[in-house]
């Protein structure tokens, strides 16, 4: 048609918008991508948080944990970190004591033979992408059990106990102890 104005042909504009579509679904994928990583965003090191609970951080600021809302807290026998403990003798403890050259599963057994009781066989678990030995520690004629748990991160031996009297101790442990042995995470 006389002075209409030219359009481009309808193929290459299918193909430009083609090239656009293709474009901003890399960039979204990518943009996606970065925060679920956690490498644009703070969530992967934010404190802990659960509801009903209190975070906790270390005093050296290594680890942070949540413990249930009205447990004591003090500090712990050695290291930086903390021991909770709950109204019907609950305990928990969580601690970074430093430097250590030995095996987290040597650590485990050293401590319930130092407690007195009988070490179980170790398990290696995995918390917050770390990997943990577990032991479980019979005491007092099996009247007490608690679970010693040990990792060598950065050089530094990280441990967390917890326990109680043995009747009430699987209902403690769904409760209270895996919530919090859980929600532990190194900062």
């Amino acid at each position: 048609m006389p002075g209409a104005p030219d359009r481009p042909p309808r193929k290459r504009r299918i193909g430009l918008l083609t090239l656009i579509g293709v474009a901003l679904v890399v960039v979204v994928v990518a943009v996606v991508g970065y925060f679920a990583l956690g490498l644009g965003s703070t969530t992967a090191t934010l404190p802990c948080s659960l509801g009903g609970y209190t975070a906790f951080t270390s005093p050296d600021h290594t680890f942070c944990l949540d413990y249930p809302t009205g447990w004591q807290v003090m500090n712990p026998s050695r290291g930086s970190g903390a021991q909770f403990s709950g109204p019907a003798h609950q305990v928990f403890t969580a601690a970074n004591l430093g430097a250590y050259s030995g095996t987290a599963a040597g650590f485990d057994r050293a401590v319930c033979l130092n407690l007195g009781g009988i070490a179980g066989l170790p398990i290696t678990l995995t918390l917050a992408g770390q990997t943990w030995t577990q032991r479980l520690c019979f005491l007092d004629a099996d009247h007490y059990r608690t679970i010693i748990e040990s990792s060598v991160y950065q050089g530094k031996l990280y441990h967390m106990d917890y326990g109680s009297a043995t009747l009430t101790f699987l209902s403690n442990r769904s409760q209270f102890f895996t919530p919090m042995e859980q929600s532990f995470r190194f900062l």
